[in-house]
């Protein structure tokens, strides 16, 4: 088959962004000719991102429709409205493929064939709102995302997540009728390999520093347990805080 995967945006390092690339190899792997496409690559985050693999594809890039760019870090909504006009693109196109697949957006649109969806973005209010007060212009925001969110969302489109968990999410945000829990890939018996006394380390891996992850309830924790290290690493950005500007490791 020929299939087309899209990632909207290469625009920080994260979990869904090597996802993409796993899928890329899988679907190489099981013979299948693969396109893999986006909007935009920031560099930074690529060579993060790829910085341990062998061989990584080069996305495809196809010029960002103006009202995305127009979005700026409003990346929720980004990610939507770029991937609208990647997928109905392709399938407006004669380019030919059997198959087109979003990992980015978080929506089961229409015009794709299948969805990985994370954590809906049409639960993004609820979700932010269990986690911390919200501003009145963070409400809005949100309830905009939301609201288009659904709008574009298609019952009939299958999707893809993360765990059960999820998929129970997608369906009350979605009324999806065909979700399918694909665990992402990871190399565990790399990890069961790692001998030797760890010492009392506590080790935190986020994609991203960001509140809706409540990571910084590490440090209250650790007051709770002085004779342990705590360790928290991954990526800053705009949405991380004050202080927190471009992309950076931590």
């Amino acid at each position: 088959m020929r299939v087309a995967i899209v990632h909207a945006l290469f625009e920080v390092v994260g979990g869904d962004a090597r996802l993409a690339l796993d899928m890329y190899r899988a679907l190489r792997e099981l013979g299948h000719e693969v396109d893999l496409y986006t909007a935009h690559v920031n560099e930074g985050a690529w060579r993060a991102l790829t910085g341990d693999l062998r061989e990584a594809p080069r996305p495809i890039t196809i010029k960002e429709p103006l009202a995305s760019r127009l979005a700026g870090r409003a990346l929720a909504l980004r990610s939507i409205m770029a991937t609208s006009g990647l997928v109905r693109g392709l399938r407006g196109s004669n380019l030919g493929y059997d198959v087109v697949l979003d990992t980015y957006s978080n929506v089961p649109m229409l015009w794709v064939s299948a969805a990985y969806v994370h954590f809906p973005t049409a639960l993004l209010l609820d979700f932010h709102r269990a986690h911390r007060r919200l501003s009145l212009h963070e409400r809005l925001y949100y309830g905009l995302v939301g609201r288009e969110a659904r709008r574009l969302a298609s019952r009939r489109t299958a999707v893809m997540t993360n765990s059960a968990w999820t998929a129970e999410h997608v369906k009350r945000a979605y009324g999806s009728q065909r979700v399918y829990v694909v665990h992402p890939p990871v190399n565990v018996e790399k990890l069961l390999s790692i001998g030797g006394d760890r010492g009392r380390v506590v080790l935190t891996v986020s994609g991203g520093i960001y509140p809706e992850k409540n990571v910084l309830a590490i440090a209250d924790v650790a007051k709770l347990v002085p004779e342990a290290e705590f360790y928290l690493v991954g990526a800053t950005g705009p949405a991380s805080g004050p202080g927190q500007g471009a992309e950076e490791e931590v």
